[in-house]
């Protein structure tokens, strides 16, 4: 989950965009999601875990010996996110 995000916006919202960055992934345009990340960030990209149903963000960055989780991400970056999958997403709401 986005913790972040949860904080500032509940929960729910937090998972929706989880999901929402995965659907990109899977049937979206995960190449524009992979070029938008490395466009703001260098050698870097999203990795979406689905642990037991539930999504997890984390963003794996050039020279860092782990990926970084969402909570550990500034909020700059988390909007960017934020406005990646509102803008790349693959079902738009009526």
């Amino acid at each position: 989950m986005l913790a972040k995000m949860a904080r500032a916006m509940g929960g729910e919202r937090a998972r929706s965009a989880s999901y929402a960055l995965q659907t990109i992934s899977e049937i979206g345009d995960s190449q524009g999601l992979a070029a938008a990340v490395d466009d703001a960030f260098p050698k870097s990209r999203l990795v979406i875990q689905n642990e037991m149903g539930r999504f997890t963000v984390l963003m794996e960055q050039h020279a860092l010996l782990r990926p970084l989780a969402a909570a550990e991400l500034s909020d700059g970056t988390i909007r960017y996110l934020l406005w990646i999958a509102a803008l790349l997403t693959p079902v738009r709401p009526r």
